[in-house]
Formats: structure tokens, sequence, C-alpha cells
């Protein structure tokens, strides 16, 4: 129990941001369908939202493990001195220093969009959509 109370600890503004951005979404969703007065409606915009946050997570575990440190390598600013000029390899060996140990950050995210998924399942299956 004590594991899932440190992690809310740690990662609380991520969790309620990711929270706001799927009601967000949401509300996106029903002001282009114009459907707000059905229930389907907000199934279907928590369905979308949940998934919206669930692969955002996932990209971030990518990130976390570096499989875009090479696109980052070539587009990151150009104002680097020439003494600090560093090749691909010490680039990487840099950013995995620098990432050790924070390999949860993609956690949030993912939990917070499997709710929302969840809780448009439940709403298909209790509004009779079934």
């Amino acid at each position: 129990m004590n594991v899932i109370g440190e992690f809310f600890r740690q990662h609380w503004i991520k969790l309620i941001v990711s929270f706001v951005i799927g009601l967000l979404l949401m509300v996106i969703y029903n002001s282009v369908r114009g459907t707000w007065n059905m229930f389907y409606a907000y199934v279907d915009g928590g369905f979308i939202a949940g998934a919206v946050l669930f692969l955002i997570g996932m990209l971030s575990l990518v990130n976390s493990f570096g499989a875009f440190d090479l696109s980052s390598f070539f587009f990151r600013r150009k104002r680097i001195d020439e003494s600090r000029k560093e090749d691909y390899y010490e680039y990487v060996q840099r950013r995995s220093e620098e990432r050790k140990g924070t390999r949860s950050g993609f956690l949030p995210y993912v939990f917070v969009g499997i709710m929302y998924i969840l809780f448009s399942v439940i709403g298909y299956f209790v509004g009779g959509f079934a």
C-alpha cells in the first residue's frame, strides 16, 4: 500500500493534468458532434480520451527507453558551442545517465487512460448499448 501512496505523492500533478486533458478531449468531442444530451456521446468521448491518454503514456514509455534519441540528436538546437559538441554515442550515454531512475513518468497517463476506458466500457454496458 505504501508503494501506491508514494506513486500518488510523486505524480499527483501529472494525474490531475491528464484527468483535465481527458475532460477537455471529451468536451471537444461533444462540441464537434453536438450531442450534449446523449449518454452515448459521453461514453464515446471517454473512450477516445482514454485511448489518447493511454497512447501518450505508451509513447512516454518508449521515449524513456531512448527510442527517440536519434531524432532528438539531429533536431536539437544548433547553438552548441564547438567545445561541447558530442557525437551520437556520447549523447546517448549522457541521456541514459540523465534518465536513470525516472522510468515511471509514463504511469500517470496510462493509469488515467485506463480509468477513462474502464468507465466508458462500464457506461457502454450500463447504458444498454451492448
